[in-house]
């Protein structure tokens, strides 16, 4: 047994928190895994918000890359001291994996998904109980990781270690999409809807490939620009382009291919309607619960067109990683352009950042401290962000426990906030109740457009379900637009007045209320959108 630090999610936490454990010494299958560096992945954040069932408290990670401090006696192909990459474990024997399919092994979920060993055990312990492990065959937020012989891809010792992880996953999944899954040939055209490090690494993959096209449709500019330093031949913006329009000038025929990242099913609808004839449309991003695909059947058939989904790139990782690393020293797959590498202490600050767009690919450095500096708060006044002063503890009435920390506001933070709402209110009063209702349905537009973000920052920063958080944030945007077809009566029925709260026809100047941290968006919309219709500001 050893003593290790890591990042530890617990039930209902808010962030993660830097701890130490005992890990287990590697039993014969194992491999013990010091580690140099390890990637932020969208699915650690999502297994870690409570979407699907996960035994906590658990260390997550899975795009990790270090030095092999220990083998079990069966371990043949790695020894101590040797530097290795970590992907997801399979088990090698089944029908899929003896196809090269490893992502879609018979026994995936087991090795992968449980936060256990195959006979129920964890390597990891804190002392007083358990904490879940094997999340993906590793569980690599942490300085140390237990792993297996078909996890580990030994690579050579003048690569950067600390900053290869990500190549486990995210990378494999882009560039493998593009180069395996759906096999884009010299000459043919793809789209790419979403940016992040997915999506960036099919361009770069695309590039590998030598497509024709390769077009980029990410809001976030900065990524755009990087896209086409990696060979992107044209990047939209979608909050400012007709996306399909624009793709039919450069494509009349659509695109042989197209790529979506994001998850986000009107997203997933463009994605689609820029195919052509026998086009292939490829889902790599993860979807809400329950979100179908919005397609014609008969305009498939007709069309000849294909969707397919894609896990890991269709990568068996110990063929496809090494094939990746020679792109990386050819100087093909500047991977490493998208990574800005973080302290393991700073985690929940590393999680913000990816999630604000301060960077593309965080990767945490395990340094042996521990205690994860706490999240800051801000709040906007006036159109300016300001931090939070003070925190209170919100508190289980039955246990007594504090659930998460919630901001505080002081007196003075409070009278900007009335007094911003106060210096708008005149301007929007005057403005025609048509002109409210057009911008408040777009601020509906914006929240959908940007839901992905919300809902990231909502799971990650606020440790609310991933199934609760989607429901508020679209339930909230529909509010929103929904709020611009009602005709708001001069007198509101008693029966009404909750619904209503202070909303009339004449505006009737400042509303000003303190909203805690987890109050849902769907309520609070409720009543700040026919307020706002109305002519109030707030």
């Amino acid at each position: 047994m050893k003593q290790i630090e890591a990042a530890v999610k617990h039930e209902g936490g808010l962030g993660f928190a830097v701890e130490s454990l005992t890990i287990d010494g590697p039993r014969a299958d194992e491999i013990l895994v010091r580690i140099a560096g390890v990637g932020i992945c969208h699915t650690d954040l999502v297994m870690s918000s409570g979407l699907v069932p996960y035994p906590m408290p658990a260390v997550f990670g899975h795009e990790g890359a270090g030095v092999v401090e220990a083998v079990g006696r069966e371990i043949t192909r790695v020894a101590p001291g040797d530097h290795v990459l970590i992907s997801f474990r399979s088990c090698g024997t089944c029908g899929t994996c003896r196809e090269g399919l490893a992502p879609y092994c018979d026994t995936w979920s087991d090795l992968n998904m449980t936060g256990r060993r195959v006979d129920g055990s964890s390597s990891l312990s804190n002392g007083k109980a358990a904490v879940s492990s094997n999340f993906f065959g590793q569980s690599s937020w942490a300085s140390h990781a237990i792993t297996y012989e078909r996890n580990v891809v030994k690579v050579e010792k003048d690569l950067p270690l600390e900053l290869l992880g990500p190549l486990g996953c995210g990378v494999q999944t882009g560039a493998g999409a593009v180069m395996q899954s759906m096999a884009v040939r010299a000459g043919q055209s793809v789209v790419i809807f979403g940016g992040g490090p997915v999506g960036l690494s099919a361009v770069m993959g695309a590039a590998i490939v030598n497509a024709a096209d390769i077009i980029l449709v990410e809001p976030k500019a900065a990524r755009r620009a990087l896209a086409q330093e990696m060979g992107a031949t044209a990047t939209l913006d979608p909050g400012a382009d007709d996306v399909v329009g624009a793709i039919a000038a450069i494509l009349p025929n659509g695109a042989d291919y197209a790529l979506e990242c994001t998850g986000i099913r009107p997203v997933v609808k463009q994605a689609h309607a820029v195919l052509g004839k026998r086009g292939t449309l490829g889902l790599v991003g993860l979807a809400a619960p329950k979100t179908h695909l919005p397609s014609e059947v008969n305009s498939l058939i007709n069309r000849g067109q294909r969707i397919m989904g894609i896990m890991e790139g269709d990568a068996d990782p110990q063929i496809f990683l090494p094939q990746l690393i020679k792109h990386y020293r050819a100087g093909r797959l500047p991977f490493d352009k998208m990574v800005q590498t973080y302290p393991m202490t700073e985690v929940n600050h590393a999680i913000a950042d990816q999630h604000a767009g301060k960077c593309i690919k965080a990767v945490l450095i395990p340094d042996g401290k521990t205690g994860a500096k706490p999240l800051t708060y801000k709040m906007l006044i006036g159109g300016e962000l300001v931090p939070g002063t003070e925190h209170l503890d919100i508190i289980n009435p039955a246990t007594e426990e504090v659930i998460a920390p919630a901001p505080d506001c002081t007196k003075a933070e409070l009278d900007r906030a009335v007094q911003a709402a106060r210096n708008a209110f005149p301007g929007w009063a005057a403005t025609p109740i048509e002109e409210r209702k057009a911008l408040v349905k777009k601020l509906s537009g914006i929240m959908q457009s940007n839901a992905a973000e919300l809902l990231a920052l909502m799971t990650a920063e606020q440790g609310k379900p991933m199934k609760g958080a989607q429901q508020d944030i679209f339930g909230g945007a529909m509010w929103l637009a929904g709020s611009t077809k009602l005709d708001l009566p001069e007198h509101i029925a008693a029966d009404d007045a909750d619904r209503y709260s202070v909303t009339k026809h004449v505006p009737l100047g400042v509303v000003a209320g303190i909203v805690p941290w987890n109050f849902p968006i769907f309520l609070a919309m409720l009543k700040i959108a026919p307020a706002l219709i109305a002519g109030n500001t707030m």
